[in-house]
């Protein structure tokens, strides 16, 4: 009787542990392994159930589309681990400014998307403009260099902008570089 009872307990633990293996799997497959952000493929299914809500419920959303300004010489000046070190300071600068409600993932190399959920387009402006200021101040040390950055911001409302989740991620990114024409370190809304 013994024996089955070990054989019953030993079975219980490989199923626990094959659940937890599962689970870190799943948080692997979500996230970036730099940042620690969602990567695209779970900030476009964190989108696409705010997008579900916000029509649900008609409150607004509003997505920012963030890049950083002149990454490309942050890599070349201080080399690829600084830069790393760069997108690892901005993420935790940008995720301190966001609401709990808020998602941001990072959507390809020095490029970032943040959902403000139940943000109107004035509100997001604000939330924007004070995400921009805090990068702009924010000093990231790098084997001893202190490297400062900017982020170009673009920013769209939904549904008052367009209505379909694509075209949202289009016009943020026409604004972003609308902002970037602007002569960088600024938000751009369309207006």
């Amino acid at each position: 009787m013994k024996q089955l009872a070990s054989a019953k307990e030993y079975a219980e633990g490989v199923a626990y542990q094959l659940k937890l293996a599962n689970r870190n799997l799943e948080i692997l497959a979500a996230t970036d392994i730099l940042t620690g952000l969602s990567n695209r493929r779970h900030f476009l299914v964190q989108s696409q159930t705010e997008f579900s809500r916000s029509t649900r419920t008609g409150e607004p959303l509003t997505v920012l589309a963030l890049d950083l300004d002149h990454f490309k010489q942050v890599n070349d000046q201080y080399g690829h681990p600084a830069g790393d070190d760069v997108l690892k300071g901005f993420a935790k600068t940008v995720t301190d400014q966001l609401r709990p409600t808020d998602h941001i993932g990072r959507w390809g190399g020095e490029e970032f998307m943040v959902i403000l959920s139940g943000a109107s387009g004035i509100e997001a402006r604000t939330i924007a403009e004070r995400i921009r200021e805090a990068v702009e101040k924010n000093r990231i040390v790098s084997s001893g260099n202190e490297i400062s950055i900017t982020v170009s911001i673009g920013l769209v409302e939904f549904p008052a902008d367009a209505q379909q989740q694509e075209k949202i991620f289009s016009i943020a990114d026409e604004r972003l570089y609308q902002a970037k024409n602007r002569g960088r370190n600024c938000v751009a809304d369309g207006r």
